[in-house]
């Protein structure tokens, strides 16, 4: 399956009231194809960041997200409730709000991946990124342009399988809203679910 679009900082464009233009097809991380990777670890110099939703019948829902660096490291996990009654707004509120847990060690690396396991968010995402007119129709825009402030960004879809931390993380936020920075103060369940994603082999 091909990767999808490597998003750079867009420049300056006259002929979008000054803002930034959409980002550019560049490549695909480092790294020979078909590389295995341990599940969770980005290509070296790289960090990924895995976002999921988790929606209730009540209107619970929860939102979370997880980043590590190229050793398959925990550098920080978040969980946060909100009311919501759509999934895939749900989705994109995890997303977006990634913004808010961006770090120092976000800016400094090579670029950054962005994983999901909704298909359908990752596809529209992508479609509106691809439009050199996306901030004129793209009612996220604002919402989205910390992607702008990365030096290189990737948008892709994982299966659940390989985005079960975030999920674990989402079902957390249900009933609480945190933020870890340190492994060792995970709850048991998602410190297990990290554990063995650092084991486990997937092909990229």
């Amino acid at each position: 399956m091909p990767l999808p679009p490597l998003l750079r900082r867009g420049c300056w464009s006259p002929l979008l009231d000054q803002r930034p233009s959409p980002p550019r097809r560049t490549g695909t991380p480092p790294g020979p194809p078909g590389r295995l990777l341990p599940c969770g670890a980005p290509p070296p110099g790289w960090l990924k960041i895995n976002f999921d939703g988790a929606l209730l019948p009540s209107r619970q829902a929860g939102v979370g997200i997880v980043a590590r660096d190229s050793s398959g490291t925990v550098l920080f996990a978040a969980v946060w409730s909100l009311l919501q009654w759509d999934p895939g707004r749900t989705e994109m509120a995890a997303l977006a709000a990634i913004r808010g847990h961006l770090t120092v060690d976000c800016f400094d690396a090579s670029g950054v991946i962005i994983e999901g396991d909704c298909l359908n968010l990752i596809k529209y995402c992508q479609r509106c990124f691809d439009s050199r007119l996306w901030d004129a129709h793209f009612p996220d825009a604002d919402a989205l342009g910390f992607l702008f402030e990365l030096p290189r960004v990737l948008l892709r879809h994982v299966p659940r399988a390989a985005n079960r931390a975030a999920d674990v993380c989402a079902h957390l936020a249900i009933s609480c809203t945190f933020r870890w920075s340190c492994s060792v103060d995970f709850p048991p369940v998602l410190f297990e679910v990290v554990q063995r994603d650092r084991t486990n082999i997937l092909v990229f």
